[in-house]
């Protein structure tokens, strides 16, 4: 049943969140949504900027995963993210802010690092 509540929010979230348009940078008043799947999970990541200069970003967030299959868990938990974003590629890490006093479950990622690069 958890993972049925865990993916009913995250259908909240993705409903009351925007998504930004791409390739014309980050106002820091707006939110990211990005969610990806596999037959195992799925998840969803909700953020919000609130520092921007330039390519560089500060922003914080909620990271949530459901899992129906494995030996992984679900969670909810609160995030703090950096990234450098260009029109050719984006770098960031992610921290989990485990301390922060937001509502959070389970054990996520305590560090995590991306790359995307665009054809």
């Amino acid at each position: 049943m958890r993972p049925l509540v865990l993916l009913l929010t995250i259908l909240a979230l993705m409903l009351g969140g925007s998504a930004l348009a791409e390739g014309e940078g980050v106002a820091p008043t707006g939110y990211s949504v990005t969610c990806s799947a596999s037959l195992a999970s799925a998840g969803c990541w909700i953020g919000r900027p609130v520092w921007v200069l330039g390519p560089v970003e500060v922003a914080v967030g909620f990271d949530a995963r459901a899992v129906w299959a494995g030996e992984a868990r679900g969670y909810w938990a609160p995030y703090a993210i950096v990234g450098w974003y260009s029109s050719a590629w984006a770098a960031w890490v992610e921290f989990h802010i485990p301390e922060s006093g937001m509502f959070s479950f389970g054990k996520p990622d305590p560090f995590r690092a991306g790359l995307t690069l665009r054809f």
